[in-house]
C-alpha cells in the first residue's frame, strides 16, 4: 500500500493486507503481551517489529527455557547436560516464531529478512545479527512498512 499509494494508484487486496499486517502497535503492551504478540505473528514474515517486541520474545523464550530445564533437572528428567523431552519440544515449537520476529527486526532496519542466513557463519553471523537486533529501527516508513514505533 505504500508504494501504490504514493504513486497515486489504488490499492489492491495484497496491499492492504500488508498493510494490516504491518499496522502498528499499541505502545501501552506489557512486557508479556509483547511476547505473546510475537507469537501471534509466527507466520507474518512482512512488516516491522520493533525492539520491544523482538527482546520482550527474547527474554521470556529465555525464562520459560530456563524455567522448564529447572523442572525436568529437579524432576530428574534429565541431567542437565542436555535438553529433556519438554525442554526440546518447546525449543522446537519456537523455531518458527523466533524466526519471524527475527525477519520482521531486520525489515525495521530496512535489511532484507535474507541477513537471517548469517546465523551460519560461525561467530561472526551472531554478531551481526545482534548488530542489526539492537540498532534502532529507521525512523518513518521503509518499504517493509510503517515504522512500528
Amino acid at each position: 500500500m505504500i508504494n501504490s499509494a504514493r504513486a497515486g494508484h489504488k490499492a489492491s487486496a495484497s496491499d492492504r493486507g500488508r498493510d494490516v499486517m504491518s499496522a502498528v502497535p499499541n505502545h501501552k503492551n506489557t512486557p508479556f503481551q509483547w511476547f505473546l504478540e510475537a507469537w501471534k505473528k509466527s507466520f507474518v514474515f512482512r512488516g516491522r517489529a520493533g525492539r520491544q517486541e523482538y527482546w520482550f520474545f527474547a527474554l521470556f523464550n529465555l525464562i520459560v527455557l530456563v524455567g522448564i530445564c529447572l523442572v525436568e533437572i529437579n524432576l530428574g528428567i534429565t541431567d542437565g547436560k542436555q535438553l529433556g523431552l519438554v525442554s526440546g519440544l518447546y525449543s522446537v515449537a519456537t523455531i518458527l516464531p523466533y524466526i519471524s520476529v527475527t525477519v520482521r527486526r531486520l525489515h525495521d532496519n530496512d535489511q532484507s529478512g535474507w541477513w537471517l542466513l548469517a546465523y551460519f557463519i560461525p561467530l561472526l553471523g551472531g554478531i551481526i545479527l545482534l548488530f542489526f537486533a539492537v540498532l534502532p529501527g529507521k525512523p518513518g516508513d521503509n518499504q517493509y512498512g510503517r515504522n512500528p514505533n
